[in-house]
Formats: structure tokens, C-alpha cells, sequence
């Protein structure tokens, strides 16, 4: 089967979703055929519209005939079977199972004849396998969408075209996915009080001159303010009767808006409309939400680089980046049972892209540390998709060791084909066991993360470099991973080059044989140091090399965890 490339709801499909969008050859026509055969019962694929669908040779392998006034019934049948998966009895000698998917009808399995209670069983459990395999396709290829454009809006606002033309190709975007009909932005500009427009898609000039956007719909909804999205479900009752005409007069039935929020201030709002009357729905709303924090820290850094001069430009958008940063990064200490997890991030005058996370995945505790090229709000926005790319695919895929440097390959696919030649980054990835006490991992160029066996502190500590080269170069590159078994009191340090390459006014390197003396020391002296005290050593002992000399230094992630 294929994978359809829908919106997340499919409300506002532009036609009928059918279990044609779903075939890859005619294997399953095919295969009722051979079944007909066997059971004496005439089974047969139906599409949408009642049409009969059979395997053929040839492109495509399938042939979907003309529908004919004998399939009437199975086409009223299937639209009216809405989440209602049973069976129809169309007449005495047809029964009709509906294949859905998320709880809408794309077409059914006909048989002919007087089927037996066991054979109506039987059809009835093959069209909901089917109905569950298109079902999960759509889910997968929703996912994958809304991941590509959010990555798209990130690559968007580093770009150097004008805020308008940015705007515009991420409203049609956000069409497509979310599947609106059309959509317009609302910004402050200067010191005008009033909301202007300043992108906007599939709307007339007279719709766009008369939309008052400071007294719109919901537009003193506290919500708005606070930058969440809100959904209007019917604008013809919404008992504005100006705005009711103007909608009515444009075709647009419903709205979903959400305000662009950065750091507490209102920028404007961005609304999307559609011309049926399917609804929006949550995960929608929750997407555009996403999309909305995403946009107006854009927004804002473009903002503070247009009103700075020439010369404080980099300042600003350093300063922006930094705060991108540790808005996304997660908590700096965690609550898991049998294995204590702490980590730090400093940032420097020269904002370089560190970046770390951990995620759940069940019993199991993904982590990730990270470091993209370049500084600045590109880089910023740059580490915001890796991350965003690491988190995805973790949770897409079911936990487990085969799962590692398939999550590192994906991101390495995806960085490689939508980032310029200049942007990589290096990462490390690991799934820990806490359970098994068993290690995962692939390193993807970084700075090979340091295992401290408790029985052997004055050992040198285990390297853990197996994986593969930089992230964003090179798709075809294949990740290797390697497992470890932790044992209790071992320790795993992760850290980004701002530790190791720390220099002081000498310019002498702060160096990995200075991690490992620094963090040997302080379990030697406190066999029983949490995580937090470990990397609060590291940080002391990096500071103190370094003394003042921070503006040569790039920022520094520490992670720990202890068995």
C-alpha cells in the first residue's frame, strides 16, 4: 500500500478519500479474486463510489471500472456508513463490509451470494485488518508531514528573503497540511497600534481591505494573547452581522486562529479559514499552535535585527539564539528509577548550537546530545529541527536496540536533503535500559562520550565512538551502534567540544584529559556523588581554567548519568 499525503484530519480534503489512494499493484484485488474461488462466493474491492476494482497487467496494476446503477447501493451505503464499521446486508444476496480509515469510509469488500455466519466473520475481520493497515499509513504520512513543515518554516526564517514572501509560502504550506482553504497573518509594524496584513493566501483584496483583524471574531479572546489557537467552528453564528457578510460574501464557514506570542508580547495572530463546513479538529489546532511559537520567535528575531545598527546586528541575534535555545532544552535534572540523569547547558558570548535531550519512550530513556554548525539564529533554528528531528523518529519507532542508528540515519536523510552544503551537526544517541542496565548507542561525529566503571576508576574510562560520520552530508551514509552493559555505581559522561576546547588566556585547551581527572577525582572522593553534583564539578572545574576569558569560548553541554 501506499501512503496518501493528507492532512492530519482529512476534514478538508479537496475530494474522497478512497482505498485506491492506498494501492502500491493489484495484489489485494488479486487475492479476493483467488479467494472467491475457493470459498464459491464472489468477493470483490469496491471503491467510494461503488465501482468495482481488479488486478490487471499493465500501469497501474489495478483497472477501477465505471460505476453502474447496480453499484448505487454500495456507494449510499458506504457514504452513510460514517464510523460505523459493520456490515450492510444490501440486499438478500450482497453483503457489504466498509473499509475505513480513522473512522471514515474509503471503500469495502463486496461478497455475493448467501454467505454463512462464518464467512461474514471472516470478511468482516479482513476488511478491519485492511481498514487498520490504511488507517496507520495515514497516521504515519501525517506525521511525517507535520514534521517536514515544521522543519520547512525553521529553514524558511533563516533564509534571506523578505518577511512577506516568507510568510506567504508558509501560509500555503500550513494550507496543505492543515487543510485550509486560505489564510492570512496579522502583524504590529512599528509603533501602529493597529493589526496590519502582511501575508495572505486564497483571499480577495475587497476580503483583506474590509477585515478589521483588532475587532475580529474572538479577536479579544484571552487566548489570542497568550498565544494559544482557537478554532470557530461556524462563522455564520458568530451574531457579527458585518463580519457575517463578509464571510458569507468570501465562502468561508469556518476559522482557526492563534496568536503569534513572544516572550509574553503579542505580535499579531495567524488565521486559517476553510470553505466547507468539516470543523477543525485538535490535533490541528495543537499543530498551529506549534507553528504559531515557531513563527513568532521568528518574527521577534527578525525584529530585534531590524532595529539594531549594523555593528550590534550579530550582538542581537546571538542573544536571540541563546534564548531559542534554552526555551526548547528540557529540564536540567530527571526522575527515573534505576538510573540517576542530570545535565547543564552554559551559553557563551558565541552562541554555536549545543543542544541536549531526554525522552521517554516507556520503559526505556532516549538521549541525545548534540552540536550544529554555525552561530547565531540560524544555528538556533537549525538545532531546533535536529532536535525536533531526534525526538520524532524516537517516538515513531518501537524502543528497542535495532531502533538507535535508525533514528541517527533518518535525521542524517533528512538534514542532508533539506539543509544547505554548509549546515551539519554531530550528535550522540543512546537508548538506556534501566531495567537490563543496558547501554545502545551511536555517535554521529561528536566528541565520544566517556564511561567510568566503578570497580575501575583508576582505569582509563571507557570511549564509546562507535556510530559514524557528521550528520547532513552525506544520505547514503550507513550508522553503525554498539551495546554496553552498565553495571551499579558506573557513570556516563556526554559532552559538546565547548568542554573539551575551553581555553584560557594562555590558549591552552582545557582538554579531555582534564574531564576525565575532574571527574575521576570527585568519585574517588564521593564514591556516592549524585549526577547533579558530577556536572556541577565539570562546570566548576571549566570555569575556573578558563578564568575571564569567556568571550574566545564556545558554549559547553555536560550530561551525566549514574547506575
Amino acid at each position: 500500500m501506499s501512503r496518501p499525503r493528507l492532512d492530519p484530519d482529512d476534514a478538508a480534503a479537496p475530494r474522497a478519500l478512497s482505498i485506491v489512494d492506498f494501492l502500491t499493484d493489484g495484489a489485494l484485488a488479486a487475492f479476493l479474486a483467488e479467494a472467491s474461488e475457493l470459498l464459491g462466493h464472489a468477493i470483490s474491492l469496491r471503491s467510494m463510489t461503488g465501482a468495482l476494482i481488479e488486478a490487471r497487467a499493465g500501469e497501474p496494476p489495478w483497472l477501477v471500472h465505471d460505476p453502474t446503477p447496480h453499484d448505487q447501493p454500495i456507494a449510499r451505503a458506504l457514504e452513510t456508513a460514517g464510523a460505523n464499521a459493520a456490515l450492510v446486508d444490501l440486499d438478500p444476496h450482497r453483503v457489504l463490509a466498509p473499509l475505513m480509515a480513522r473512522e471514515r469510509s474509503i471503500g469495502g469488500l463486496l461478497i455475493e451470494g448467501d454467505p454463512s455466519p462464518r464467512l461474514r466473520r471472516v470478511i468482516e475481520l479482513l476488511a478491519s485488518m485492511i481498514s487498520d493497515l490504511c488507517t496507520r499509513e495515514r497516521l504515519l504520512q501525517a506525521r511525517h508531514d507535520e514534521l517536514e513543515l515544521l522543519f520547512r518554516v525553521s529553514s524558511l526564517f533563516v533564509s534571506a528573503q523578505k518577511l512577506e514572501h516568507i510568510l506567504e509560502i508558509t501560509l500555503q504550506a500550513m494550507d496543505r497540511v492543515l487543510g485550509a482553504d486560505a489564510a492570512i497573518v496579522h502583524l504590529h509594524r512599528g509603533d501602529a497600534p493597529r493589526l496590519q496584513p502582511i501575508a495572505h493566501v486564497s483571499l480577495s483584496e475587497a476580503f483583506i481591505e474590509n477585515f478589521d483583524a483588532n475587532n475580529a471574531p474572538r479577536a479579544k479572546d484571552p487566548a489570542l494573547a497568550e498565544g494559544r489557537a482557537i478554532a470557530v467552528p461556524e462563522l455564520r453564528t458568530i451574531g457579527l452581522p458585518a463580519f457575517v457578510e463578509l464571510f458569507e460574501t468570501e465562502g468561508l464557514s469556518s476559522m482557526l486562529a492563534c496568536g503569534l506570542v513572544h516572550r509574553g508580547r503579542y505580535l499579531g495572530a495567524i488565521r486559517l479559514f476553510r470553505r466547507t463546513d468539516a470543523p477543525f479538529s485538535r490535533e490541528q489546532q495543537a499543530l498551529l499552535q506549534t507553528l504559531a511559537e515557531q513563527i513568532a520567535g521568528a518574527l521577534a528575531a527578525a525584529e530585534h535585527a531590524e532595529q539594531e545598527r549594523q555593528a550590534e546586528r550579530m550582538r542581537r541575534q546571538l542573544q536571540v539564539a541563546s534564548d531559542v535555545q534554552r526555551r526548547l532544552l528540557p529540564a536540567d535534572r530527571f526522575a527515573f528509577k534505576g538510573i540517576d540523569l542530570a545535565a547543564r547547558y552554559v551559553s557563551a558570548l558565541s552562541v554555536s548550537g549545543d543542544f541536549y535531550d531526554v525522552i521517554e519512550l516507556g520503559p526505556h530513556i532516549g538521549v541525545v546530545v548534540g552540536d550544529v554548525v554555525g552561530k547565531g539564529v540560524p544555528a538556533a533554528l537549525l538545532m531546533a529541527s535536529v532536535r525536533s528531528l531526534f525526538r520524532a523518529h524516537a517516538l515513531d519507532l518501537e524502543p528497542n536496540e535495532h531502533m538507535v542508528n535508525e533514528v541517527v540515519r533518518r535525521v542524517n536523510v533528512t538534514l542532508t536533503r533539506d539543509t544547505l552544503p554548509s549546515e551539519f551537526a554531530t550528535a550522540f544517541f543512546a537508548l538506556v535500559d534501566p531495567a537490563a542496565r543496558k547501554l545502545t548507542y551511536c555517535s554521529a561525529g561528536h566528541d565520544p562520550p566517556l564511561l567510568f566503571r566503578h570497580h575501575a576508576l583508576h582505569e582509563p574510562p571507557m570511549r564509546l565512538d562507535c556510530g559514524g560520520a557528521l550528520l547532513g552530508v552525506d544520505e547514503s551514509h550507513a550508522f553503525e551502534r554498539a551495546v554496553v552493559q552498565l553495571h551499579p555505581g558506573d557513570t556516563l559522561i556526554v559532552y559538546s567540544d565547548g568542554v573539551t576546547d575551553a581555553m584560557n588566556f594562555e590558549h591552552a585547551k582545557f582538554t579531555r584529559t582534564r574531564l576525565i581527572e575532574s571527574v575521576r577525582d570527585q568519585l574517588v572522593s564521593h564514591p556516592d556523588s549524585p549526577a547533579r553534583d558530577i556536572v556541577d564539578r565539570v562546570v566548576w572545574d571549566v570555569r575556573r581554567f578558563v578564568g575571564l576569558n569567556t568571550a574566545e569560548n564556545d558554549d559547553l553541554t555536560v550530561l551525566v548519568a549514574r547506575v
